[in-house]
């Protein structure tokens, strides 16, 4: 949504604006209510016949899982006023209603010392809480500010903007899903063939690796609008140079945060836990390689969904992402939780290959310019650095 709000901006139509956010609107209204309607008897399906769940614990999981769906809800309806949010790099707004969402979760979690009850379905609770209350205050922050946040009836389900909305959005969702298939799809395999101990393995490895690209993302949602922008003012030489400007950036706080977290992993994982996983430590290094491989071409990546190039790549990506639930059953698998973790990164790297590919294809700066003016520079820096 953030990309036609940004690409309305650059035109400076403010009627284009209004349509964009209402036909927006009236999609994620309606979408939300068949997706969480569907997830919600899959997810049960799931959880009790199909993933191994300690019995003693299987109420108390159907329960999270619930919350989790009624949170999501309020998730994507909130979506085109977020988007507004970026679009109009109002980053010191947005940012300030994350930074509540993070102080609501921190004072949630630091409350379970105080309860004896199950604190799984209580954090579950608190979080939910926590997030739709930000999301609450995005949306009457998001009305006050913006004159295009306007309800207007009559702008709903667009004809020509329904259509390019979902147009677009069913590529990006593809791309989604193919991250979905990764994510899910390998935590059902640790699940299935290491136990509750390697689904714990795996999810300490990816709040580690999550937190070490929160910089990283947060510098993506800064510059995405203005790229879009740029291309809806049809300056396409200066948003392809600041998605090439962001990507290096992107590498280099990555690896500002992952080289002394890789260096220090155990001493980290220590501190943090009581009792470590066996295999967390190589799974966070894994994760934290995966996700500098991704950054290679996140500015790239920005530049084709500003230029509309987004049905190709979404496709490759989804189909490359998907392959990790396919890569450990190749012989991997032998290597436990480490083969994981290497499914993880070929895929990425494929992923990215596609990327750099597109652009050849639907650009100027296919795999030369890749080559000489980001990929040499980053290895030349990495190798005095070492």
């Amino acid at each position: 949504d953030s990309r036609f709000f940004a690409l309305g901006i650059g035109k400076g139509d403010k009627k284009e604006l209004s349509k964009v956010f209402n036909t927006s609107l009236s999609i994620h209204l309606f979408m939300p209510l068949v997706i969480v309607f569907i997830g919600f008897f899959i997810g049960e399906w799931a959880i009790r016949d199909f993933l191994v769940v300690p019995a003693e614990r299987l109420q108390s999981t159907l329960w999270v899982f619930r919350l989790t769906m009624l949170t999501s809800l309020f998730t994507m309806i909130a979506v085109p006023y977020s988007a507004l949010f970026i679009a109009y790099q109002n980053i010191v707004v947005y940012t300030f209603i994350t930074f509540v969402q993070t102080i609501l979760i921190f004072i949630s979690a630091y409350s379970l010392r105080y309860f004896t009850s199950d604190k799984m379905i209580l954090y579950a609770i608190f979080v939910a809480l926590a997030q739709i209350v930000t999301y609450m205050l995005q949306i009457v922050i998001a009305r006050h500010k913006y004159d295009c946040a306007k309800i207007n009836i009559s702008y709903f389900f667009d004809k020509y903007y329904t259509r390019e909305i979902i147009k677009f959005s069913f590529w990006n969702m593809l791309g989604d899903l193919g991250h979905l298939v990764r994510t899910q799809g390998i935590s059902i395999i640790v699940n299935l063939y290491f136990g509750p101990r390697g689904n714990a393995a795996l999810g300490i490895a990816n709040q580690v690796s999550i937190q070490a690209c929160n910089l990283t993302n947060a510098m993506s949602g800064a510059i995405s609008p203005e790229i879009y922008r740029r291309v809806g003012e049809n300056n396409l030489k200066s948003a392809a140079k600041l998605s090439d400007y962001s990507s290096k950036v992107g590498v280099f706080l990555m690896c500002l945060l992952c080289v002394p977290i890789s260096l220090n992993i155990n001493s980290i994982l220590r501190l943090w836990l009581d009792i470590v996983p066996d295999g967390t430590s190589t799974l966070c290094l894994c994760f934290m390689l995966m996700f500098v491989i991704e950054k290679l071409t996140l500015g790239q990546l920005k530049y084709l969904s500003a230029i509309g190039k987004v049905a190709l790549v979404n496709v490759l990506i989804f189909f490359f992402y998907s392959s990790s639930v396919v890569l450990p059953f190749m012989g991997l698998l032998h290597y436990g939780l480490l083969g994981i973790g290497i499914s993880c990164i070929v895929s990425m790297l494929l992923s990215r290959l596609s990327v750099i590919y597109c652009m050849d294809r639907y650009t100027e700066y296919g795999y030369w310019y890749f080559i000489r003016t980001f990929l040499i520079p980053i290895l030349f820096v990495g190798i005095l650095y070492a």
